[in-house]
């Protein structure tokens, strides 16, 4: 980040030492929140693929096998038991670091549209 002072974007979930550095540091936080129903059926399609060497693995050299792909230690089983548990936790931190307590972090839920209205306020304020 410091290599980079005119701008970067990070992707990803930074709890714990990494928290105050990333938050500190920028200038908005993004929570993008779809439904489980909207990206379920695209997680269990790219798993398809890859399953059938249809697209590259998530990580190379971590090539996923269906029998796993259906236990708890699959991406699938993942998918479900943890979109709760993400949602409860980031809806605590919107209320203490939401914009609207003019903090810096934005959920952007829904099945699109919140993130496109999103995307044409930032372009409308790069104009």
């Amino acid at each position: 980040m410091q290599t980079h002072q005119d701008g970067w974007i990070i992707d990803g979930d930074y709890p714990g030492s990494l928290e105050g550095l990333v938050s500190g540091a920028a200038t908005d936080i993004i929570w993008l929140d779809p439904p489980l129903a909207l990206y379920f059926p695209r997680i269990v399609f790219r798993t398809i693929l890859r399953l059938f060497s249809l697209a590259p693995p998530c990580s190379p050299g971590c090539r996923e096998v269906w029998p796993e792909c259906v236990t708890r230690k699959g991406i699938l089983w993942w998918c479900l038991t943890n979109h709760s548990v993400v949602r409860k936790r980031y809806s605590e931190r919107v209320r203490e670091w939401g914009v609207e307590n003019e903090s810096k972090l934005r959920r952007l839920g829904g099945w699109g549209s919140e993130v496109r209205a999103w995307q044409r306020e930032v372009a409308a304020a790069c104009n």
